[in-house]
């Protein structure tokens, strides 16, 4: 009995070190996800979600009575309406028509509405908005930024697959920022290159919000920009 107890004292630091060891596993563990989740999560909801452009146009309407009392208050409220009124698009798409925020890139409204710029296999396999595969090749009828390729289309979109005469109705997804109202049409093909419309419907988003992490930062990058 002496040699167990012996046996179970010097134990007894081991056995406290891999509690503590556990629970700073676990504290760690979580804060970690706070984290991630935190990165990942959108910089601004879903158009679906509670939080749509639409849901915050509603509820800047006010129901207090003092709002409802105040000419000026009201004035105010109509005007901001207004406002907020101007920054929602419309995009038609595969003989669906949903809406936007005015000066979100396209790739993202496409993708937040559920339906894609890529067909099929191309759902999967993509740079996730570098602009570098050119899987998301559209043609756009409306207003977008900018108004011609940038440096990026420009090379994707003139290296096979694509080529010309058809590669000039193309714009990359990922890389137009829709400023009005917007019709999209997306070709056959893996890089949408055919001349023949697409039929595929299917959809699906393999990376979930990671999908969207390269159009956020560059979102961000642009109102950086604006602001200076």
């Amino acid at each position: 009995e002496v040699g167990e107890d012996s046996h179970c004292m010097r134990a007894l630091p081991a056995v406290r070190g891999l509690s503590l060891g556990v629970t700073m596993l676990s504290m760690c563990s979580s804060t970690l996800c706070k984290a991630s989740a935190a990165f990942i999560s959108p910089s601004m909801p879903s158009l679906s979600s509670p939080h749509s452009v639409s849901h915050r146009c509603r509820s800047s309407l006010g129901s207090t009575s003092e709002q409802a009392s105040d000419p000026q208050a009201n004035a105010d409220t109509e005007l901001d309406l207004g406002d907020r009124a101007k920054d929602v698009i419309t995009v038609q798409f595969k003989g669906q028509t949903f809406q936007g925020e005015k000066g979100e890139l396209l790739r993202t409204i496409l993708l937040r509405n559920n339906v894609t710029p890529h067909n099929k296999g191309a759902q999967l396999i993509n740079c996730r908005g570098l602009g570098t595969c050119g899987t998301c090749a559209v043609q756009i009828e409306g207003q977008v930024e900018p108004k011609a390729w940038n440096t990026m289309e420009s090379a994707r979109l003139n290296f096979p697959p694509h080529s010309a005469p058809t590669n000039q109705r193309l714009r990359l997804a990922c890389q137009v920022r829709a400023m009005g109202d917007v019709a999209v049409t997306k070709f056959a093909g893996f890089w949408g290159q055919n001349e023949e419309e697409s039929q595929d419907r299917s959809f699906s988003v393999p990376l979930g919000e990671v999908e969207f992490i390269i159009d956020r930062a560059k979102q961000a990058l642009r109102k950086g920009s604006d602001r200076d």
